[in-house]
């Protein structure tokens, strides 16, 4: 080899050999690249993994209740567990006094009836009949969680359930979400605010009351409860929550709860004509099912029977001339009568006056019969407020 080609082939060598200092192998970067799309690929399947499980498990039966919020944009919808606080801006304290005398300027809890939920922040409050005595020349009080005074100007009471409603003037008040009945099972824990202001805690312990058997009852009595184990601590009317601070029902006495079940259903007639509408059928029955009326030959339906001096149909009711004592109601619609679907309350699922058809079996026989559900209005009292 010439001096010359030695002397070229010297800077050639030099740039091999300072080639992996200067530029790194194309190979290296082939390894990179694949191990971080290894890793992209592995967070993409976690994360689709999760997606997929959150839409095979069952959702929670919370409504937010669009309904219950009427006319002003200022509705606090919160969750009301662990924390106390969001609870106790939806209740407010129920009071009766002299509607001739002044009011005073505070209210000892110790006078209190009972106690009430917000259903809307512009006034209407749900709670039972019990907490709202009024005898002649009383007028009732709500006191909020803030201790002011507030006057209620109208009450409403429902005419198929222990259910009242008042409008209390000027509220401002929280209001929490519904549970509804169907999906609790029996043990689920629930929470109320006790009377001296804590919190009380203990488990569902049926999610419908279960009637002795023989015993008769009317279309026109809301017959379901939740019944709960231990007693309740808490005043009449005060709201129950469950575990994620959605409403169930609200205190009827030191066992049992009336579920939000009842309350919904008379919402709409509420907001619209400020009293309770219910439909009814007229008729008193006893539960043919294994739960109570257990001697009847069949175990499904209702059987329609006397209460007394009470008749099976009575002279207002839609199906008088068409069904008679000893009928058995099997269905309205495609919904039977069962523990779970009660006559009262399933009627209440349809438009005021609606138009159903019955399933009845009379004997061995079972024939489809038409009627048009008839309508009870509840109680509505204006109540005066001094100075307006």
């Amino acid at each position: 080899m010439s001096k010359s080609s030695q002397k070229d082939s010297i800077p050639a060598l030099e740039r091999v050999m300072q080639a992996p200092l200067d530029q790194p192998p194309r190979r290296n970067g082939r390894i990179g690249a694949i191990i971080l799309i290894g890793i992209v690929g592995f967070l993409a399947g976690v994360a689709g993994g999760l997606v997929a499980m959150s839409l095979l498990l069952p959702m929670p039966s919370i409504f937010e209740g669009v309904t219950l919020r009427r006319s002003r944009a200022a509705v606090r919808t919160v969750n009301a567990f662990p924390a106390l606080a969001p609870i106790a801006t939806s209740v407010v304290d129920l009071f009766t006094v002299d509607g001739k005398a002044e009011t005073p300027a505070l209210l000892p809890l110790d006078r209190r009836t009972g106690r009430g939920v917000a259903l809307t922040s512009d006034g209407w409050v749900v709670t039972v009949r019990a907490a709202l005595p009024a005898p002649a020349g009383m007028r009732p009080l709500a006191v909020t969680a803030d201790r002011t005074i507030r006057s209620v100007d109208r009450i409403a009471f429902d005419p198929i359930s222990d259910l009242a409603f008042v409008h209390v003037l000027d509220l401002d008040a929280s209001v929490l979400p519904f549970r509804q009945r169907n999906g609790m099972p029996i043990g689920t824990a629930l929470f109320a605010p006790t009377a001296d202001g804590g919190l009380a805690s203990f488990a569902l312990q049926a999610p419908a009351a279960r009637h002795a058997a023989g015993a008769t009852r009317s279309s026109e009595q809301w017959a379901s409860t939740l019944i709960v184990a231990p007693g309740i601590d808490a005043p009449i009317g005060t709201p129950v929550i469950d575990g994620d601070g959605a409403m169930v029902g609200v205190v009827a006495d030191a066992g049992r709860v009336i579920a939000v079940d009842a309350i919904a259903s008379a919402l709409p007639s509420l907001f619209a004509d400020g009293a309770v509408k219910r439909n009814a059928l007229g008729v008193t029955y006893r539960d043919a099912s294994d739960f109570a009326f257990g001697a009847a030959a069949f175990k499904e339906g209702v059987t329609l029977a006397r209460d007394g001096q009470t008749p099976a149909v009575r002279m207002t009711s839609p199906l008088r001339g068409v069904v008679a004592e000893g009928d058995v109601i099997l269905a309205v619609g495609d919904d039977r009568l069962t523990v779970r679907r009660p006559l009262a309350e399933l009627i209440q699922e349809y438009p005021l006056g609606a138009a159903v058809e019955l399933r009845v079996r009379t004997g061995e026989r079972e024939r489809t019969v038409p009627a048009t559900l008839a309508t009870v209005v509840g109680a509505s009292l204006i109540v005066a407020v001094p100075g307006r």
